[in-house]
């Protein structure tokens, strides 16, 4: 009986769906039931021909929560990563210009470089991750605001045994977000 149950319960769920009738909030858009409203309102485009006097990187909140010399070593390498990808845009010296602030939230290198940490079943895995927001400004005005959670394969800057291994995953991961931050904006 429980197996009919369970299929019935099934078939009318699908059957509600397929007739358009509305399902409960926390099936259909999880995410947004958990999560409510975004964090900050979308931003309009940059204008054309923005130039940048200035890049840096925030990662206080990594210090606040303990890792300072983490927030000091991914602010070095993510500044020096930004000011290779946005190098063209850069105003020249004296210049004005608009300031890009990357305000890190989180980052994650995962303890296992391979092919899985775990066993089939859910949790563990090997990615990468550094989540954060991009902040451009000018005049004391914030122009563009735009989220990026840059997710990398532990293994893609190489195998775990190498020298040096994490110093190239943080340069990856920090290329990979300064990346996608400059695609996300559209510059």
């Amino acid at each position: 009986m429980t197996d009919r149950t369970s299929r019935r319960a099934a078939l009318g769920l699908l059957a509600s769906a397929a007739a358009g009738a509305a399902l409960p909030l926390g099936l259909v858009a999880p995410a947004a039931a958990q999560l409510g409203p975004a964090p900050f309102a979308p931003t309009a485009a940059l204008p054309a021909g923005i130039r940048f006097r200035a890049i840096g990187v925030d990662a206080s909140r990594l210090a606040r929560l303990g890792n300072v010399a983490g927030a000091d070593t991914v602010t070095r390498v993510l500044t020096h990563q930004l000011q290779g990808v946005f190098a063209d845009l850069m105003a020249p010296r004296g210049a004005a210009g608009a300031t890009l602030v990357a305000r890190i939230s989180s980052i994650y290198l995962a303890s296992y470089v391979g092919t899985r940490s775990y066993s089939g079943r859910d949790g563990g895995g090997n990615n990468d991750n550094l989540d954060g927001v991009g902040i451009v400004s000018s005049g004391g005005h914030v122009l563009a605001q735009v989220p990026i959670l840059s997710v990398l394969d532990a293994g893609y800057s190489g195998a775990w045994y190498q020298a040096g291994i994490d110093a190239r995953r943080l340069e990856s991961i920090c290329y990979h977000f300064a990346w996608w931050l400059r695609r996300e904006m559209g510059v």
